[in-house]
């Protein structure tokens, strides 16, 4: 069995921020593991993208599949996962930059800690020419119903994937609001398993490059808060803040923040609106 699989969904991603990505991943150094790129092209049109996958081609390390019709990143995922080999598993966003140690760092932390199921780590955010470092916060299961923390890039054991149960809406990278589609995964790996968080500052193993275009699904959309609704019933937490029995999910979106013991805080829920 390979190490590590990781995975890079691309749909027209320019040349600028495709070529470095990919490099980035070129220049891993693995140590003694082994790992395998595969590499999902999502019917791209623009000939820049579709240049710089096909002299990819000629690289070993990497496997291209291309897919004939788009269907969103999770389709794209589904895709890389059906060829995937790996003990462990990662996406790799077609646009972002990782530094030499981020494949090793992840899969040594999860071969050290076999009680843990998903490791994930800070990171810095690049914009307009800055960079900024982005410190994330312990993995408190109840957590993930307020703020999808955990990055789509996060390292997991391919192992989870049998112990999701099939009645858990979609088993893999869920694509119904075809953005947002790693929350599900987390939400059903936390389910029964556990997080863990790589604190490790100030070094930082990977850079998210804001560009044109990205975009993330928030805690205001119908998908996301479906998604919370089902681990609510399924974990016990209740959707009345506990204060003032209004509901923890009001109109405008999630607004469950919650304590180490999981109950909802007053302040911050439907009813509470940020009072103290």
């Amino acid at each position: 069995m390979t190490d590590v699989t990781v995975m890079v969904p691309v749909f027209n991603t320019s040349v600028e921020y495709l070529a470095p990505a990919l490099e980035s991943l070129k220049a891993q150094d693995l140590g003694s593991l082994t790992a395998e790129y595969l590499v999902v092209d999502d019917a791209s049109t623009d000939p820049g993208t579709i240049s710089v996958l096909r002299g990819l081609e000629r690289d070993d390390r990497f496997k291209v599949m291309w897919r004939q019709e788009n269907g969103g990143t999770a389709r794209a995922l589904d895709t890389a996962l059906g060829e995937a080999r790996g003990e462990f598993l990662c996406a790799a966003g077609s646009d972002d930059l990782y530094k030499r140690h981020w494949v090793a760092q992840r899969a040594a932390a999860l071969k050290n800690n076999p009680e843990y199921d998903v490791v994930y780590d800070n990171f810095c955010v690049l914009e307009n020419g800055v960079e900024a470092p982005r410190r994330l916060h312990s993995p408190h299961r109840n957590a993930l119903l307020a703020r999808c923390f955990i990055p789509g890039n996060s390292m997991y054991r391919a192992s989870v994937y049998d112990r999701i149960p099939k009645g858990f809406a979609y088993e893999g990278y869920d694509g119904l609001g075809r953005r947002g589609e790693d929350y599900n995964l987390w939400l059903n790996i936390m389910d029964k398993g556990r997080a863990l968080w790589l604190d490790l500052p100030p070094r930082t193993t990977w850079t998210y490059r804001v560009r044109p275009g990205n975009k993330s699904a928030g805690p205001e959309t119908p998908f996301r808060k479906e998604l919370v609704r089902r681990a609510m019933l399924r974990w016990g937490v209740s959707e009345v803040c506990i204060v003032c029995r209004k509901g923890t999910l009001g109109d405008g979106g999630l607004e469950t923040v919650l304590d180490a013991t999981g109950e909802a805080v007053h302040r911050a829920c439907a009813g509470g609106r940020g009072k103290p």
